[in-house]
């Protein structure tokens, strides 16, 4: 679709009325979320571009007048979509992913992860810097544990060596590739939560491991259980 649309052109020539043009003809015949999605992919590329230096002008994506989608309802994956997105993800971002998943971290408390604070031989994760600034410990899963051991060495600073820019590219790019709609990375945490809350009905330790200051917040996974 984006192709179709703006391929063929230099980076330099594509306008944001032409992201709009394509952005509204998404829209209506899909959905804002859609829509959204590849705009998404398009402001990263240009993010991306300028990030190396390959790019020196503006990203015209930034001047897109997007629509407002409903997060009211919510979201998660299932088992089958969340197959999907991991087959579909490329190298660099399927660890973030499978430690979203089987976390259910904020993506700020991801990429800031330090390997100090991960304790693979007693399975613990320590988040030390949270939203409501209350540390917490995330039991490691089996395949999280697996994951992370085969990612690259040296074990030192940050565990995963990915830039917000990076992220969104590659995220954009799988759910393209998967198919799936209506998700976004922090659709990632509501599915661990989701899941956790369908499988244990720990609604307590739900709200431990998420890290959320009420139990109202919590809550809101309850009628799962």
């Amino acid at each position: 679709i984006v192709l179709e649309a703006i391929g063929g052109q230099r980076a330099a020539d594509i306008t944001a009325g032409a992201l709009q043009a394509l952005y509204n003809g998404i829209k209506d015949k899909t959905s804002d979320a859609n829509a959204i999605r590849y705009i998404t992919l398009v402001k990263s590329i240009y993010s991306r571009s300028i990030e190396w230096g390959e790019f020196y002008g503006e990203n015209p994506a930034l001047k897109v007048r997007l629509g407002q989608v409903d997060n009211h309802r919510l979201r998660f994956l299932s088992i089958e979509e969340i197959q999907r997105l991991l087959t579909a993800a490329s190298e660099n971002i399927f660890p973030f992913l499978v430690c979203a998943l089987m976390t259910g971290m904020r993506k700020g408390e991801i990429l800031g992860l330090q390997w100090a604070d991960v304790d693979l031989e007693h399975r613990v994760i320590y988040v030390l810097n949270t939203k409501s600034g209350k540390p917490r410990e995330i039991p490691v899963t089996d395949k999280l544990r697996e994951t992370l051991l085969a990612l690259p060495g040296p074990h030192t600073g940050n565990v995963f060596k990915l830039t917000e820019p990076t992220l969104r590219f590659h995220f954009a790019r799988a759910l393209l590739r998967s198919g799936i709609t209506d998700c976004t990375i922090h659709t990632m945490r509501h599915t661990f939560a989701s899941h956790f809350a369908m499988g244990t009905s720990n609604i307590p330790a739900l709200q431990a491991i998420m890290g959320h200051a009420t139990m109202k917040m919590t809550m809101r996974y309850a009628h799962l259980a």
